[in-house]
This record gives structure tokens, C-alpha cells and sequence, in this order.
């Protein structure tokens, strides 16, 4: 369980990393390429993100317990990523672009919240999915398939839980909490799953059918 902690904490920190590089960055298609960094690092070296775990766990790659797990050490490698990021020279470059990201995700209401998170979770899936479909033919285009979904739709403005963590928590550290982040907090986590069990089941439901 610590080593499945460990490595879901770790991927909750890349998550971070590629957030950083995307509020960085002016040009959001741009920056939205350069948020898959923290996905390549996530699908080659700590594969344990919610939005990876949960459409698995169809396959029973995953138990409900490591969607647990991976949910709260996503959690605490956001929390700990913020906390170290909030002390250094970019900290003020982030704040900006930041709380302007947060203010237009809390004017949301909760419906477009929970419809722009399924469909996060989709391109998620397809993705994590399409770099398992290549694994034993061509890698390389396995993560860049992955890559370009997640892409997609860090570029519609989806949205992601595990990036969430991120957004709230460094918002939260350096400019203060707002009440409304828990209702779109868990409204955010509830579409991811719903997004991610709903591929889950649908790909198992079409390779079933061409098993026959």
C-alpha cells in the first residue's frame, strides 16, 4: 500500500509540473503541449493518476481500494508540489494566470462542471488506452496518441480532478480559500469517474463482441 501511495503521490506532483508549464506559458495551444509533460512523466515512470486508475479498474487492473489509494496520494503530491512551488521567484508568475483559471472554473455552475468532466475523463481514458493498444507494436505512437487526447482537452478547458488539486490548493496557499472550490471539487472528481467507467465499460463491452 506505502509504495502504491508513493507512486500515486509522485504522479500527482507531474500533474503539478505540467500545470506549472501551462499557466506559464501566454499561448494556451502551446502550453496546453507542454501540460502532457507531466503525462509522459506520469505513463513512463509513476503510472498511478485517478483518471488512469478508474477506467482500468473495468479490467480489474484495479481494485476500488487503489482507486482510494490513488485519489488521496494524487492529493497529497498536488498539496506537497504547491507548498514547494508557492516559495519560489515563479510563485507571483503563477498567480495571475492562475486565479484567473480558478474564478472562471468557480463561476461554473455544477451541471457544466460535471458534463466538462466526464468528457475530460474520455479523452483521458482513450488516451491511457490507445498507449496500451500500441505497447507491443509501436510504443512511440502509443504515448503520442496519449499525449494528443490529453492535449485536447487540457486545450477545451475540460476538466481534471488531479490538475484541481493543483489549481485549488496553490490558489488556496497564496491567495485564499473560496468556498465554492468544495462543491466543484467534488463535482470535478464525480465526472472524472463517471467519464472513466463509462470507457471502461464500453471497451470491455466492444472486445467482449469481437471475441464472438
Amino acid at each position: 500500500m506505502l509504495k502504491k501511495l508513493i507512486n500515486s503521490s509522485m504522479a500527482g506532483m507531474y500533474i503539478g509540473l505540467g500545470a506549472t508549464t501551462y499557466l506559464l506559458i501566454p499561448d494556451k495551444v502551446v502550453g496546453a503541449l507542454f501540460f502532457t509533460v507531466g503525462i509522459f512523466l506520469v505513463m513512463n515512470f509513476y503510472e498511478m493518476l485517478f483518471t488512469k486508475v478508474v477506467p482500468f479498474s473495468v479490467a480489474k487492473d484495479y481494485s476500488p481500494l487503489d482507486i482510494v489509494i490513488t485519489f488521496c496520494g494524487n492529493f497529497i503530491g498536488s498539496i506537497a508540489y504547491s507548498i514547494l512551488i508557492s516559495q519560489t521567484r515563479l510563485s507571483p508568475k503563477l498567480t495571475e494566470p492562475l486565479s484567473e483559471l480558478v474564478h472562471k472554473k468557480l463561476s461554473d455552475n455544477l451541471l457544466s462542471l460535471f458534463i466538462m468532466a466526464i468528457f475530460c475523463a474520455v479523452l483521458v481514458a482513450y488516451g491511457v488506452l490507445s498507449n496500451k493498444y500500441f505497447e507491443k507494436t509501436n510504443k512511440s505512437l502509443g504515448v503520442f496518441f496519449c499525449l494528443i487526447f490529453v492535449a485536447a482537452f487540457v486545450i477545451s478547458g475540460f476538466d481534471h480532478v488531479v490538475a484541481n488539486m493543483f489549481y485549488y490548493s496553490f490558489y488556496t496557499i497564496n491567495v485564499g480559500f473560496e468556498t465554492p472550490m468544495i462543491s466543484s471539487f467534488i463535482i470535478v472528481g464525480l465526472g472524472n469517474i463517471v467519464g472513466g467507467l463509462f470507457v471502461g465499460f464500453t471497451e470491455k463491452y466492444r472486445l467482449s463482441e469481437n471475441k464472438h
